[in-house]
């Protein structure tokens, strides 16, 4: 299993395939894992890379500052990549937006999954799980806030847990496990200034925006914001999936983002 020394981290990527490289970038409740199904996919026609960032899946957290969007790149720069088609999941698709605006020369294409921009808010519903997780987070039970975080992300609006795959469902809850046992190390950079949701219309690359139909009302707004603001951003919503839909809905996931490459590219 590969590992790079990236910026004083230790992380775990895959590099599998040949043409034109697409990195895969994981959601905060997930890692590198969440890609299987996209990795079996497109490795026959493209050169597929994607990495557990610094305290997720096979990669140990550090101390100190750290940017997932500079650890991006530099992994890149490492692999001899000067372009890439980046895709990112929730706040893998919010650090991509902010690599595709600091660095537009580095990026071929965008694939931005259940994310909302940097600056992004809006006055959307809360779940009743809200207060559930808070209690469960302050009482320090990670058993409990594992199950509810999933359920609120994965299950999402509308959805119970027996609407979801139980693969799925396992995978999200071992993923995010190490996630929050890994929390609490190291401080992030902050993002891009002006933030991202006011420089939307400065993204120049093909952007295509991913949204399950049951994530949480903000994430569908924020979709909706980015179709609007991004010049070149076309949307698809995935039925019956809520905040991984490629873990979900593989199948379509992956025809949709290999029509837009194959017109884009």
């Amino acid at each position: 299993m590969p590992f790079a020394e990236i910026n004083g981290a230790h992380l775990y990527y895959q590099d599998i395939g040949a043409g034109m490289p697409i990195v895969f970038v994981h959601a905060g409740i997930a890692d590198s894992r969440m890609w299987d199904t996209q990795v079996a996919a497109f490795k026959t026609q493209y050169r597929v890379i994607r990495l557990d960032l610094r305290g997720y899946g096979q990669s140990a957290p550090t101390d100190g500052l750290y940017s997932h969007r500079e650890d991006v790149l530099a992994l890149m720069d490492r692999l001899e990549i000067d372009q890439a088609v980046l895709v990112g999941c929730s706040m893998s698709g919010k650090m991509a937006i902010d690599l595709a605006l600091e660095q537009p020369q580095r990026v071929a294409a965008l694939v931005v999954v259940a994310a909302r921009p940097n600056g992004f808010s809006a006055d959307a519903p809360l779940s009743p799980l809200v207060s559930d997780l808070a209690a469960a987070e302050a009482a320090g039970d990670l058993d409990l806030l594992n199950e509810l975080e999933i359920l609120y992300w994965v299950a999402g609006q509308g959805r119970t847990r027996a609407k979801v795959d139980p693969i799925v469902w396992a995978l999200a809850i071992d993923m995010n496990r190490i996630a929050l046992e890994n929390e609490g190390h190291g401080d992030e950079k902050p993002p891009v200034e002006p933030p991202a949701i006011d420089r939307l219309h400065e993204l120049s690359v093909p952007t295509l925006i991913v949204c399950g139909e049951c994530d949480v009302p903000t994430m569908i707004l924020a979709a909706a914001a980015m179709e609007q603001g991004i010049p070149s951003a076309r949307k698809i919503m995935l039925t019956n999936a809520g905040h991984l839909p490629n873990m979900e809905r593989p199948d379509e996931f992956n025809r949709a983002v290999k029509a837009f490459l194959n017109e884009v590219l």
